[in-house]
Order: C-alpha cells, then structure tokens, then sequence
C-alpha cells in the first residue's frame, strides 16, 4: 500500500545519500512494478521497488576486488572511511550494521588500497534505519535503543581532532545532501519534511561549537575501542 511505497522511496534515498559521499557506494535504480495475478482473483498492483547494483558490477565499476573473509573488524578498514560509514550510520540511525560477520555491509579492496591489507566498506540494506522508519522493524534489545530513531555511534574509536575533521565533511555536505531529498519529486512533501526534520537533529549539532564537542564526547563515549 502507500505506505510501504513510502518507505521504499525513503530506503532508495539513503542509498543517493551516501553516494553523495563517495562512488564506493552501490548505485541504484528506481522502479514501478506491476503486479499481475494470473489466477485472475484481484486487480493489478503497483508499487515501487528499485535494483541495486550488483556487487561484482560495482568492483568493475571501482577497480576492486572483493573481500569474502568474514572474520574482519574496524581496524580492516581503510580509517577515514571506515569512520565516514560509522557516521552516516548515525546520521540516518542505521542499527543494523557490523563489519564482523559483514553484517549489511561488504567490504573490496579498490586497487589503490591493494597491498595495504585495508579495505572499504560499503553499506547496504536500509529499511530499518530511522531515515525509512518503517512500522516493521524495531532495534534489536541488545542494542540499547527503544526505537528505530534512537541515534548510537558504534564506529571505532578516534581522537577529538579525527571526529572533528570526519563530521566537518558531512557538515560541508549538508547542502548536497538536502538537495537529494528536496528534488525528489515522487516523495510527498510531509515525507520531506518529516526526513530534513530528522536530519536536523544531528546537523544542528554540526552547526554550533558546543554541541559539536558535545557529539563528540558522545561519539567519544559510546565507540568501539581500538
């Protein structure tokens, strides 16, 4: 129904979002399905759905190759984007992710990273994060949070000048990143407003000194140590 329209519309925008940020990202394209019964017992359906790129396209596409090992943490990542996925994570609270297990996320190793013995993580599967908001999916109790809009850093562990520098970027892309939900013509304007809205609360943070020390204590306090 409309609302599950909704809430696929809001995942294949967190995919354009964190394309904003890099071209390791998995493309995607959006679709109107045509549902036929061929029993002939009720009417057509249409809803929306959209393809991702499949993961050996997106290698070819970056020059990678891929990682299968799953017994990765972290400290495998390539550090600045490692931090840069922990914190769009946050940013549109997105739970349900790990490097280990490479739970929602797979992990290549682009050619300019070859020899290094770190890799790239790139992030998928976003239904369940506070962005979408979908009424089917609640965080799990071991994570600590009571709902699917409760932000939770679980990234590594940097220093105060690394977070500060991290958070700059996203804070200069602000602007790029509106732009993706505003210009989508095929959301409802209360669905915009409802997803700037929530963004808000952390680029707000971003905007003033304080808060900025402030989310990063947080991020401080709740990382996953080196």
């Amino acid at each position: 129904g409309k609302a599950y329209d909704d809430f696929v519309l809001r995942e294949y925008l967190v995919y354009k979002l964190f394309s904003v940020l890099t071209d390791t990202s998995f493309r995607v394209r959006l679709l109107r399905i045509e549902y036929i019964d061929t029993h002939k017992e009720r009417k057509p359906i249409k809803q929306y759905g959209f393809f991702i790129e499949p993961l050996d396209i997106l290698t070819l596409r970056t020059q990678s190759s891929i990682v299968k090992v799953t017994r990765l943490t972290q400290k495998n990542i390539v550090p600045a984007l490692m931090d840069r996925v922990a914190i769009f994570s946050y940013m549109v609270s997105q739970w349900d992710w790990a490097v280990p297990g490479l739970q929602n996320i797979s992990v290549i190793v682009p050619s300019n990273y070859a020899g290094t013995g770190l890799g790239v993580a790139v992030p998928y599967d976003f239904d369940l994060t506070g962005l979408v908001n979908a009424s089917y999916g609640f965080p799990d109790a071991a994570t600590g949070l009571t709902s699917n809009r409760d932000r939770k850093y679980v990234g590594i562990c940097r220093s105060r000048e690394e977070f500060a520098g991290a958070l700059e970027e996203f804070k200069n892309l602000k602007g790029a990143f509106y732009s993706v939900i505003n210009d989508f013509p095929l959301l409802e304007q209360r669905s915009k407003k409802d997803i700037t809205d929530f963004l808000d609360q952390f680029f707000s943070q971003l905007d003033n000194q304080k808060e900025m020390e402030r989310l990063i204590a947080q991020f401080m306090t709740s990382c996953k140590p080196l």
